[in-house]
């Protein structure tokens, strides 16, 4: 009595706030968002039916139809000539004639941060020339969750995670450019500093994103084939309605293998340029750090934005890796899955063949997420890039105490 009274009320206090129209609002100001920051920074080249200008009740899908587009495609042309050409003049503007000690660091950082912002401005281009195997990606979805869904024990649950870690990441990339305003003052050399970075962390959470959308239905599809043969089984009495729903699961299962290596391949070099810039910016932050702190007076801002960006790109690599390595893992469970469904249906034959043909398909349909086949993007990659950064900086630091040993005291 107590529980359906407390239902009662779960029910009541749900109208009474509007659960549903909150999280439309909700939902439609976060494709607000995510849409134009990905198109002003040249990772959207493509058209997307949103509908984010329609009314707010309407925006109820979650997988939106994509074209490629010629305007797209030019904006981002036009984008990656303004950059370059806006940095051009501003490291030639910037740059002190005569140089001392007390600038060299910065100076190198400028210079720096102008090689890293035209590795950078390559990846606005490869989204152009690419965008057909992405779009083909992003247009699968809907037709894969159709698939799905005709499944009677399919469930696709909300996943909020995307929202989270794209208005994370937009706050924080927002913060560490106001503390590098207030720090250099000049916006000529935030700019420069901070656009290779504030473009690869967007490709890492795009990335994330479209992990997170393959991992949740990877998750859905396992819970679907454990519901099989047991009570929780809307079909568990009809032979004819299992062995449709394992045909559907298996076709969708090869379609959703297929979509994780497109996608693999669609990353794979643009990775190889985030990986460089987000290190070797890193490399120097720490090295910069390094030297200040082994003589250290006065502690400026500087240290603690290197600190901020540090533990940011760390997070940032973590959550792309584990989301990685959280999908690689539901691949594999889907196996054990199916050798436990031939046990429980080790008595209907039909069945059995069936599922033992799906087993031994799982053996071709393995995901792996790499960088250009080199690099692994799963937690491998973060114990990787720790042993680089340790071992040059201990070189660098070594050299620079070993070359130069009264140098310090000026810092």
């Amino acid at each position: 009595m107590n529980k359906i009274m407390g239902r009662i009320k779960f029910d009541k206090l749900k109208d009474k706030f509007n659960f549903k129209g909150y999280n439309s609002v909700c939902h439609h100001y976060l494709i607000f968002m995510s849409y134009f920051s990905f198109k002003i920074i040249g990772l959207l080249p493509w058209k997307m039916e949103t509908g984010i200008f329609n009314k707010i009740q309407k925006v109820e899908n979650k997988n939106f139809k994509s074209n490629v587009s010629y305007v797209g495609s030019c904006y981002n042309i036009l984008l990656v000539l303004v950059i370059v050409s806006l940095n051009i003049y501003i490291i030639y503007d910037i740059l002190p004639v005569q140089v001392d000690f007390h600038l060299t660091l910065r100076i190198a950082q400028i210079k720096l941060s102008f090689v890293l912002l035209l590795c950078a401005s390559i990846i606005p281009l490869i989204y152009i020339f690419r965008q057909k195997l992405l779009i083909n990606v992003l247009n699968r979805f809907e037709n894969l969750d159709k698939k799905l869904n005709k499944c009677a024990d399919y469930k696709a649950e909300n996943n909020y995670t995307n929202y989270l870690i794209f208005t994370i990441n937009f706050v924080v990339s927002v913060c560490i450019i106001i503390m590098r305003e207030i720090y250099y003052m000049s916006l000529k050399k935030v700019f420069i500093i901070s656009f290779s970075y504030f473009i690869g962390s967007f490709v890492i959470i795009q990335y994330t994103m479209l992990l997170n959308m393959i991992k949740t239905r990877f998750t859905n599809i396992n819970s679907t084939l454990l519901r099989l043969g047991t009570s929780e089984s809307k079909i568990s009495l009809s032979r004819a309605s299992v062995l449709d729903d394992i045909g559907r699961i298996k076709r969708a299962y090869v379609e959703l293998c297929e979509m994780s290596e497109n996608i693999s391949n669609f990353y794979g070099f643009v990775m190889l340029i985030v990986i460089i810039v987000f290190v070797v910016r890193n490399l120097f932050n720490l090295y910069y750090a390094i030297l200040v702190l082994i003589h250290i007076e006065i502690v400026d801002i500087k240290i603690h934005i290197c600190a901020v960006f540090f533990l940011w790109s760390s997070f940032l690599f973590t959550v792309l890796a584990t989301h990685v390595t959280k999908t690689v893992k539901q691949n594999k469970k889907t196996a054990r899955i199916i050798n436990l469904l031939m046990d429980r249906y080790a008595a209907d034959e039909k069945i059995k063949d069936k599922l033992a043909k799906f087993s031994s398909n799982l053996w071709h349909l393995t995901v792996e997420f790499t960088v250009c086949d080199l690099i692994p993007l799963d937690r491998t990659l973060l114990a990787m890039i720790a042993g680089t950064l340790a071992t040059y900086l201990v070189i660098a630091v070594q050299f620079r105490i070993s070359s130069f040993p009264n140098s310090l005291n000026s810092l």
